[in-house]
């Protein structure tokens, strides 16, 4: 830019190119090269004028992306298998309800319902999955078999390495400006990204926030299905028995499984506000646009139902919309909505 921050232009004649050199009198030809030189020369001249801007920390933000990337497609997961066990959990409850006088009558009989299961499926060639051997996830897919296991991003703490970068970066501008050696300040945000990967931090991603030592990098991955099961109402009922030291009635075992779906619940709009929060990191090292807000998000998860239509999304979309409201409520109060205001009064 010029000095009223006008962007400037060059005017490159490259016509000496494409000319045909062997033809004879031609006096036009060198004077169009002479030309073009005249435009390289006056293009590098005002190359060489403009402010230096570093580079060294171009991987590491590239690196901090991949490493909330990849938490927000372990949350996404944590969100799907919720989802079944909500739906197993409320069929089991509707059965219960329909079969009320039996289940007070102490009386048994199978209930059939789909059930939460994982399964092994293999992995594309050339391709690896970084599992966990204790919690049964596939934590980071693909990764590269040939890297250092600590390496990985998933063991990364992207708050620490955003949070250099945005530092260092602003360092480096200044030092930048003012011609003073900014080798340093590079070397500082260097040694805290090693320091940050090689500390056998814990997994961000498996529920069990394992070590890199139960990890492997493995030819296949872990995926959540749905399976119907037939089950006894003794099966069922036994822990909720043992919990209490009773025999539960119906409407006793009815609360109990809705206590555990609200349980679930709560941890989908956790793992939902950590999406959202992760976005907006994103933001804040400037490589993606405005964020979402958890509602927003809920309502693009319900889309991506209505599109793909895989078995048991009408109840999954039912249980977005119960999630929907809740997040509308949340969010109403903290930003200080209508409902908060009248909470106010």
């Amino acid at each position: 830019m010029d000095a009223n921050k006008d962007p400037c232009y060059q005017s490159f004649n490259n016509r000496a190119v494409f000319v045909y050199n062997q033809t004879p009198d031609d006096r036009l030809s060198p004077i169009e090269w002479d030309n073009a030189m005249q435009n390289f020369h006056s293009f590098f001249a005002e190359l060489s004028k403009m402010p230096t801007k570093s580079l060294h920390l171009t991987k590491e933000v590239l690196n901090s992306r991949e490493s909330l990337h990849i938490s927000i497609q372990g949350l996404e997961a944590t969100i799907q298998a919720h989802l079944m066990k909500m739906e197993e959990l409320r069929n089991i409850k509707e059965i219960i309800a329909l079969h009320k006088d039996q289940v007070n009558a102490n009386m048994n009989f199978d209930i059939t319902v789909k059930v939460p299961k994982k399964k092994r499926i293999d992995v594309d060639t050339n391709q690896t999955a970084l599992n966990c051997s204790k919690c049964k996830v596939t934590c980071h897919y693909p990764c590269n078999p040939n890297s250092w296991k600590v390496f990985c991003p998933v063991f990364w703490q992207s708050e620490e390495i955003v949070n250099t970068i945005c530092d260092t970066t602003i360092l480096i501008m200044e030092l930048t400006s003012n011609e003073i050696n900014i080798m340093p300040a590079v070397s500082s945000a260097k040694s805290l990204l090693v320091r940050n990967i090689s500390t056998g931090r814990a997994c961000k991603v498996c529920p069990g926030k394992c070590k890199p030592r139960d990890h492997a990098n493995e030819l296949t991955k872990w995926m959540n299905f749905q399976e119907e099961e037939t089950r006894t109402l003794y099966d069922i009922r036994k822990k909720y028995d043992d919990a209490m030291k009773k025999t539960v009635s119906a409407e006793d075992l009815k609360n109990a499984l809705q206590g555990e779906v609200e349980q679930l619940r709560f941890e989908i709009i956790k793992a939902m506000d950590e999406i959202t929060r992760c976005s907006n990191l994103l933001k804040k090292i400037a490589l993606r646009g405005d964020p979402l807000s958890t509602p927003e998000y809920i309502n693009l998860m319900i889309e991506y139902e209505n599109k793909e239509k895989k078995p048991g999304y009408l109840e999954r979309i039912k249980s977005f919309e119960d999630l929907l409201r809740k997040a509308e409520l949340t969010k109403d109060v903290t930003d200080g909505g209508d409902l908060a205001k009248k909470f106010k009064k």
